[in-house]
């Protein structure tokens, strides 16, 4: 799908992805969790190097956002994403990869820091993820506002920001976010992980009322209903609450929760739909740990386009099985 240049714009951690399968006695042994991420801390760093010197590691561009992205590129810069990254050579690779798919990365570089990085332990068909954000976590909301990169945003209709962000640099979300209300644009979330949803409940509900479009599986469906203090143990129940949370404008919310192989729900707040994922066989399922990230990727491709939600949710499933039958992903 084509868009014209600069429509969307992402902002996220960019990451360089150290992917393995391992054991589910790896997991126990650094008491990681399957389908779970974390930010890692000091206990967890050598854990990195037990993944390096004992697997099979694949080394591959990678973080939340930009996982997104790259399934909306069809012509060169028609996607721009922000971040920040190191001078180092992961830096390096990163601009790299970004620049081979056309990816407009407006990275900001901290040339003393290391560019971030993050472990994903598949074990069979799940994955845990723990993230080391390094430079990723020093994004500035000056280096958006500089004049040729607000430009950019000015230029934009779409903003998509996942919730890991919410870590890394919360002006520069509150910033796009009362743009995109100001000038009418959509304002897009992810909740992102269980961990984020618990911890950032304040800022969730000071950016509630911007959020347009918001993502999400259903552990962290109802991860943030139980921070903000839901009654309700129905996903259906909990998913029109989120929808019918205020808004700033008049614009409902959608809100979009996938379940892995069970259906797609969406609810705008008054609609309720289900939509049916086709089931793959075990054995052409060889890596998950992108598919969500890929199943928003392909979702906005058709939602910036104006298809129905029919379509938009077709090409998310689409996105996410053709991630799901592919070993490790490039930007």
């Amino acid at each position: 799908m084509e868009f014209g240049t600069g429509v969307l714009v992402g902002i996220g951690n960019p990451l360089l992805d150290l992917e393995a399968d391992v054991p589910p006695e790896f997991l126990k042994k650094w008491k990681l969790k399957e389908d779970d991420a974390v930010l890692c801390n000091d206990k967890l760093i050598p854990m990195f190097f037990d993944l390096v010197d004992n697997y099979k590691v694949q080394f591959i561009a990678g973080g939340s956002t930009q996982n997104s992205l790259r399934w909306m590129i069809g012509k060169p810069h028609s996607v721009t994403y922000f971040g920040c990254i190191g001078g180092d050579h992961f830096g390096h690779v990163l601009r790299v990869k970004a620049e081979e798919v056309g990816m407009n990365a407006i990275y900001q570089i901290r040339p003393k820091e290391k560019t971030g990085t993050c472990a994903t332990c598949i074990v069979g068909q799940s994955r845990s993820l723990c993230a080391h954000l390094a430079a990723a976590n020093l994004f500035s909301v000056d280096y958006l506002e500089l004049q040729e990169n607000w430009k950019l945003i000015e230029k934009a209709r779409y903003f998509y920001v996942a919730g890991f962000f919410m870590s890394s640099c919360l002006p520069a979300i509150y910033k796009i976010a009362e743009h995109a209300d100001n000038a009418s644009k959509y304002f897009m979330m992810n909740l992102s992980a269980t961990f984020i949803c618990s911890t950032m409940k304040e800022h969730f509900v000071r950016l509630f009322p911007y959020i347009d479009v918001l993502f999400g599986n259903e552990k962290e469906a109802f991860e943030i209903a139980k921070a903000l203090g839901f009654e309700s143990q129905c996903l259906k129940e909990i998913v029109i609450c989120i929808a019918n949370i205020e808004k700033a404008s008049n614009r409902s919310r959608l809100v979009v929760v996938t379940q892995g192989p069970k259906p797609v729900i969406i609810s705008d707040g008054s609609m309720f739909q289900t939509y049916p994922v086709p089931q793959l066989a075990d054995e052409r399922i060889v890596d998950t740990s992108g598919t969500g990230d890929a199943f928003v990727g392909g979702f906005l491709s058709q939602f910036i386009a104006e298809r129905s939600i029919e379509e938009c949710v077709g090409a998310g499933i689409w996105a996410s099985q053709d991630d799901g039958k592919q070993a490790g992903r490039v930007v």
